[in-house]
């Protein structure tokens, strides 16, 4: 795709070639909405090796991989995708091509893949940037159209060639790939940024969170959408995770759960250690373990210390996780809606409904007004939080059986 977007624009390329080397590059703002380091993270930078066996960033560092032209702004996961992140024009330009049909959601990167879905802008000193992996139907531009310095045009998501919603930001002049970055001996003279994002090579914690159940990479990716700070003694399993960037070969993660006394004081129930084989800007980790004995669950409930997950890199505390235990959760089974057709009474605010095979799960007041609905959800879990009284549950199946449940919560 990138070839041919090239072969587009030869012509204007060869016809404003002579003048625009006679000009700067021009100078780029930030293209993706948010602040550095809390919305957004830089991942990876372009490779200024072209030797296949080496990759080096504008610093010499290994903070990008073989024949990368880009750079990639990653943002906190799924979550942030679906909540919708803006990217923006880096400077004033006119649209001259758009590819919106990829699929959006990858969490296995093919090369092949490509850019995915992109844009791409061409500027008056014959500057051409690419804004890569966007979310399908989310691009308000179209071809032709004249664009201003941090226009919005598309958002953030994870087509193409990615394994995580991020922005892939590439800038060509003339043919050549530029790496906006300015400084370092493997990299440029002069950079492009008119204010340089910070390059910040200590390991900082993008995302955390508990998750329910023995986790996988798969689901723990999703978690950011189905992550739980409580638990229930229908849990044989919890999980923590992380995802941190700006880890190296030989560093250690180590996870440990503290579960509270009879005293009060918190004492370690179960640990993880992990010694990372790989530099990496971007690193999934997680642990789990299992549901405590009976004895030691009996204790956290009763006390008022809230138990945590420790996560430490290389004996500095990164990140500390509280989390509730709770007991006698109220099931609702939906699955035969013959059998379901009496009032369930729930007694606490959070109840879990099962099978998780819905697209939607809906509950209303006797009225018929929407009070919580969940669309496609990746859990089987709800947390009321409502006053007592009688309500309607609505549960639409994914082979769109439609079940509806009565309930009275009493507590």
């Amino acid at each position: 795709m990138k070839s041919f977007s090239l072969l587009v624009i030869l012509l204007i390329l060869s016809i404003s070639a002579s003048f625009a080397q006679k000009r700067p590059i021009t100078q780029l703002g930030i293209p993706i909405e948010g602040v550095q380091n809390k919305d957004w993270f830089i991942l990876n930078h372009v490779d200024r090796d072209n030797r296949s066996i080496l990759n080096n960033d504008f610093n010499c560092s290994w903070r990008t991989y073989d024949g990368h032209t880009g750079t990639d702004f990653i943002i906190t996961g799924f979550n942030a995708m679906d909540t919708g992140v803006n990217v923006l024009a880096a400077a004033d330009g006119i649209v001259i091509e758009i590819i919106d049909t990829a699929f959006d959601r990858n969490k296995i990167a093919i090369p092949s893949k490509g850019l995915g879905n992109y844009i791409a802008l061409f500027h008056n000193d014959s500057t051409v940037t690419y804004y890569s992996h966007l979310k399908r139907g989310s691009i308000k531009v179209k071809v032709g159209d004249n664009v201003l310095k941090g226009k919005v045009l598309a958002e953030v998501a994870s087509s193409g060639y990615a394994s995580d919603p991020h922005l892939h930001f590439e800038l060509w002049r003339n043919f050549r790939n530029y790496d906006p970055f300015a400084g370092g001996k493997c990299g440029q003279v002069s950079g492009n940024w008119i204010t340089r994002p910070s390059i910040d090579t200590t390991p900082v914690i993008i995302n955390s969170g508990l998750v329910y159940g023995k986790t996988t990479l798969a689901a723990v990716q999703e978690a950011f959408v189905r992550q739980s700070n409580w638990f229930a003694n229908q849990d044989s399993f919890l999980s923590v995770w992380t995802l941190t960037n700006n880890t190296q070969k030989g560093d250690k993660s180590k996870f440990y759960w503290y579960i509270p006394l009879q005293n009060g004081t918190l004492t370690l129930y179960d640990s993880f250690i992990y010694t990372h084989t790989i530099n990496s800007n971007y690193f999934y980790n997680w642990s789990w373990t299992k549901y405590p004995n009976s004895s030691i669950w009996a204790t956290s409930l009763n006390s008022t210390t809230i138990p945590e997950v420790r996560y430490y890199l290389n004996n500095k505390l990164m990140k500390t996780i509280p989390f509730q235990l709770k007991s006698d959760i109220t099931s609702i089974n939906l699955v035969n809606p013959k059998k379901e057709k009496g009032i369930h009474t729930v007694d606490k605010d959070i109840f879990l409904i099962t099978p998780n095979d819905w697209t939607s799960i809906t509950i209303l007041n006797t009225e018929g007004k929407v009070l919580i609905q969940k669309l496609n959800p990746v859990d089987n879990r709800i947390n009321t939080n409502l006053p007592n009284g009688v309500y309607i549950i609505n549960g639409i199946t994914k082979d769109n059986t439609v079940i509806n449940v009565k309930i009275m919560i009493n507590k």
